[in-house]
Order: structure tokens, then C-alpha cells, then sequence
């Protein structure tokens, strides 16, 4: 990974798991993802010196990618990218915002 932040996560994050670097309004957002009782992807947010890290958000990632889009005006868009699989016969990409500290997740496209 070529992001000069990678060296400000903390050991627990393998670098293979973290993706999507966007910096916005002073603050690095990225995701990390990692196994609970399914995969998930934690949405994170840092200070541009490591501090001040935290995760607001997390997506189930149930036959999913989950790829940050852009950071714009207090909302994270991003986009969960559903497998074929499961009797699904073609790719779904789903399109969604969240507010930066996590709060009223919408859907926004579909397609």
C-alpha cells in the first residue's frame, strides 16, 4: 500500500485489510475490514497525525465489497458491490451516504 498514513494505524490493523483512503476537512477516512461473527468493514476516521481515530460506522460484507467513494459536505458515500451468488444471477451495486459520525445511513441508487 502506498499511503503515507498506513505507518499511523495501530498493529491490529494489517495493512491487506485497510483500503480507501480519502482525506476531507481535515480528517483521513478509510476502511478496515475484519471478521466478527461475519466480515464486516469498519468505516474509520483519523486526524491527519493518527490521533483522534475512530470508527463511526460498520457494513456486514455477506457477499459484498464495500468501496468509499467520496467525502463531501458531512456525508461518506460509498458503494456495496453484491457477488452473484445465492440464486442472485448478476452483479448489484448499491449506492449509499452516511453522515461522518455515522448517524442516518441512506440508500441512494441501485444499479
Amino acid at each position: 500500500m502506498s499511503n503515507e498514513w498506513i505507518d499511523l494505524l495501530p498493529e491490529y490493523m494489517d495493512e491487506d485489510d485497510v483500503s480507501g483512503f480519502i482525506t476531507a476537512d481535515g480528517w483521513i477516512y478509510f476502511l478496515h475490514e475484519y471478521e466478527s461473527s461475519s466480515d464486516c468493514a469498519g468505516f474509520y476516521k483519523m486526524r491527519s497525525d493518527g490521533s483522534e481515530m475512530e470508527m463511526f460506522h460498520n457494513e456486514s460484507l455477506e457477499d459484498v465489497a464495500c468501496s468509499l467513494d467520496r467525502v463531501e459536505g458531512g456525508w461518506v458515500y460509498f458503494t456495496l458491490d453484491y457477488y452473484a451468488s445465492a440464486g442472485v444471477y448478476e452483479d448489484t451495486k448499491i449506492h449509499f451516504k452516511v453522515r461522518t459520525d455515522g448517524s442516518e445511513r441512506q440508500k441512494l441508487v441501485e444499479g
